[in-house]
């Protein structure tokens, strides 16, 4: 046998190996990590139409999108509770309420919306008549004990889940109809509430999502009834597009780590395995030609 020939059929035989090894590995998938994502937060969690029934919010509409993109293991937002202040949501997983702490620390992706019920207690707001009263330093405290609880309860759920994503929300405008002049008292409010929920994300590592403009492109079609803070369906949709752009972009990023790629992995003992075959193949061959 030449050598010319015997090079042929070893490239042959190697390409059958190879491509043998790859059909026997066990295929990673890059989007195989399912996630657990848990809800918690106030009746935005929960869902809370503007006529005062509990149905799909954006916490659905987030899971719904990771169940269509394939992520999607388990989903809930039985924690999340109409009038919920900052100070209840501690409380609930500091006393380990109905079980939250095994929710938390089962879940892999947590959304936290919370803190609007707290200034509400705070200050007078008149809708039907235009009206908002409130005092300036009692105010001031409240935007303080927001962000002390919400850094509390990241704190704590980060003691029970180290490794889960915790996802803040900021809030929108939930009075958008409302005269100018009202206007002028709204937007330092909502200011402050979202400055001090995004401070208290930066300083706990949670990610902050503004939806302050997710819902100001078409007022009267997100926010339909001008008395109530709640939005509709095309509205919790909106916010759940703002909060997948964040959640989708992690869990790519998170994908393209490959962890299929480690020593003990089945991929790299097959290439392990692989290699001593070629090895000893090579070395069968240069026996054969007289060249050992």
């Amino acid at each position: 046998m030449s050598l010319s020939k015997t090079c042929i059929r070893f490239f042959v035989i190697l390409a059958v190996l190879f491509f043998s090894v790859l059909n026997s590995t066990p295929h990673v998938d890059a989007f195989s990590q399912k996630e657990s994502y848990l809800a918690l937060g106030d009746s935005l969690a929960a869902g809370q139409t503007p006529y005062g029934h509990i149905g799909s919010g954006y916490a659905d509409y987030v899971a719904a999108k990771l169940k269509a993109a394939g992520y999607l293991k388990s989903f809930t937002k039985k924690y999340a509770i109409p009038g919920y202040t900052t100070d209840r949501v501690l409380r609930d997983i500091e006393d380990n309420n109905k079980g939250i702490k095994q929710s938390i620390a089962q879940s892999t992706l947590i959304t936290l919306d919370v803190g609007a019920d707290d200034i509400i207690n705070s200050v007078h707001i008149d809708a039907k008549n235009g009206q908002i009263a409130y005092d300036f330093k009692q105010t001031a405290m409240t935007f303080l004990t927001i962000g002390t609880n919400v850094r509390r309860v990241i704190q704590d759920i980060q003691q029970v889940n180290p490794t889960a994503r915790i996802y803040l929300l900021g809030y929108y405008n939930p009075f958008p109809g409302l005269p100018e002049s009202v206007q002028n008292e709204i937007r330092p409010l909502l200011d402050g509430l979202n400055g001090a929920l995004k401070e208290a994300a930066q300083q706990s590592g949670a990610t902050y999502i503004s939806t302050a403009n997710a819902l100001s492109q078409n007022t009267k079609k997100y926010l339909p009834n001008p008395y109530d803070i709640h939005p509709s369906t095309a509205g919790y949709q909106e916010i759940a597009a703002a909060i997948w752009n964040h959640m989708q972009t992690d869990l790519m990023q998170q994908s393209t780590q490959q962890p299929s790629t480690s020593p003990s992995s089945p991929f790299s003992l097959a290439i392990s395995n692989f290699l001593l075959m070629v090895h000893s193949f090579i070395q069968m061959l240069l026996s054969l030609v007289g060249l050992r």
